[in-house]
């Protein structure tokens, strides 16, 4: 038995499948066969072939930790949103956090299936980053409406409370999974083009029956709930759960 999580999936006469010094080469009498396998490890592994299936057009994003590209699927044409981390980056973080944080977000990412949540598709890793290749949504944050429209003319009443509603839906379906995001604000809520909405970044997000949380304190100003201010892992009674999200999710529906 060899457990696939975060396993290396090489591309050679076959797919090679590697993890902790175990190795299985995987060889497939016509494509169509091979192609089937791809569509269901490429949800568990680690792949190593971006280049040869993805093109980079122009950088969508840029957060504290990583770069958002748009990149182009040399297969079908699609295009995808490529979050990015640059193995020297993360190899400076402290105490050695950002590694863990990261399999953090793409364990929580492939847990998510919900059409308000971002889609994990796939992984890469290169020999100088990490990339997670996700949907690419038409849209703008509640962040850049607030600031490059005007907010209030723009929506009616019922349209910023259908908003609110389809946030809550996904923040209930958040916590029907056990997750709590800890980061949501205006730039990690997404409008659609169509008036969906998407809540993005999950970059903080953990577990919550999690023994220990991987960090101790997150979020942003304006948006941060009280009991994560007061967390202290010396003292139980101090741990918080989901409900951090509602509060800062008040906060963004009085801003809307």
């Amino acid at each position: 038995m060899l457990d696939l999580t975060h396993a290396r999936l090489t591309f050679s006469s076959g797919l090679v499948v590697s993890k902790d010094g175990r190795e299985y080469r995987l060889e497939f009498a016509d494509k169509q066969s091979q192609k089937k396998w791809v569509s269901v490890l490429k949800r568990i592994c680690i792949m190593t072939n971006l280049h040869d299936r993805y093109s980079t057009i122009k950088t969508i994003g840029k957060g504290n930790f990583s770069k958002v590209f748009l990149v182009e699927s040399r297969t079908d044409g699609k295009f995808y949103a490529a979050k990015t981390f640059t193995k020297s980056f993360i190899e400076l973080g402290e105490d050695g956090e950002m590694m863990p944080c990261i399999l953090n977000e793409i364990a929580i990412l492939r847990d998510l299936d919900h059409p308000n949540t971002t889609y994990l598709d796939e992984v890469h890793e290169t020999e100088n980053s990490i990339y997670l290749i996700m949907d690419h949504v038409q849209g703008k944050t509640l962040h850049e409406l607030f600031f490059k429209t005007n907010f209030s003319q723009r929506y009616t009443e019922e349209e910023i409370i259908s908003l609110i509603h389809s946030i809550l839906e996904t923040l209930a379906y958040l916590a029907s999974k056990g997750i709590m995001h800890r980061d949501l604000k205006p730039a990690n809520i997404l409008v659609e083009k169509e008036g969906g909405v998407k809540i993005i970044d999950f970059g903080f997000a953990t577990y919550i029956n999690e023994p220990e949380f991987i960090l101790k304190m997150c979020g942003s100003p304006g948006y941060l709930a009280p009991e994560v201010l007061d967390y202290d892992e010396k003292f139980p009674e101090t741990k918080y759960n989901d409900r951090c999200d509602l509060f800062s999710a008040g906060c963004v529906f009085f801003r809307m």
